[in-house]
């Protein structure tokens, strides 16, 4: 079977990171790509259990990576449905998440997930067990029994873990280069 990558992309729509975007990367164990994007609206129904009312999920694609060319892109509006405090009070996105998903060989698959956590969700820097029990249940433990969900090499996920403490993630940081500034020795 072929490796194809989900990507789901989610859109905060009002707060202090109003506008804002960031991604959720998939990898699926399908026999075709129409299998695959068959599956995609599960994951979808699965990552909204996470996120807040006021994130929306608005757009995937699903492609194989080794094919150039070869996939399928949806805008949609789903909205997250896990209830928290006022926009005003969540922390900013760049506080995650980490989620260790555990592979039969190797090294565990590692997933940031931007929660925009209330300031009620979260003491001393640990998030409240009630909100990861809730992430759990609604999102970890069917993903790993799903069966098709896989790490990037194709290995199946057999369980996860995850960070209780707050991790600071960057958004959106890129190496910045400067015209005429080259990294590293370059010949003239």
């Amino acid at each position: 079977m072929t490796i194809y990558r989900l990507t789901v992309v989610k859109q905060m729509q009002d707060g202090n990171d109003a506008g804002r975007q960031w991604s959720n990367v998939y990898h699926l164990n399908e026999a075709s790509l129409a299998a695959a994007i068959l599956h995609a609206p599960t994951i979808l129904d699965l990552e909204k259990t996470i996120y807040p009312d006021n994130v929306s999920i608005v757009r995937w694609a699903v492609h194989n990576p080794a094919v150039s060319g070869d996939g399928q892109s949806d805008a949609v509006s789903i909205a997250g449905t896990r209830s928290t405090g006022t926009a005003a009070t969540q922390l900013p996105l760049f506080n995650a998440v980490l989620f260790r998903f555990l592979v039969e060989v190797g090294r565990p698959s590692l997933k940031y997930l931007r929660l925009p956590l209330d300031e009620s969700e979260v003491s001393n820097g640990v998030v409240d067990s009630a909100v990861t029990d809730a992430i759990s249940t609604g999102w970890a433990v069917p993903l790993v029994a799903d069966g098709t969900i896989t790490d990037e090499s194709g290995h199946t996920i057999t369980g996860y873990g995850f960070s209780h403490n707050i991790i600071s993630r960057q958004l959106g940081w890129h190496r910045r280069t400067r015209a005429g500034f080259h990294r590293g020795w370059v010949a003239d």
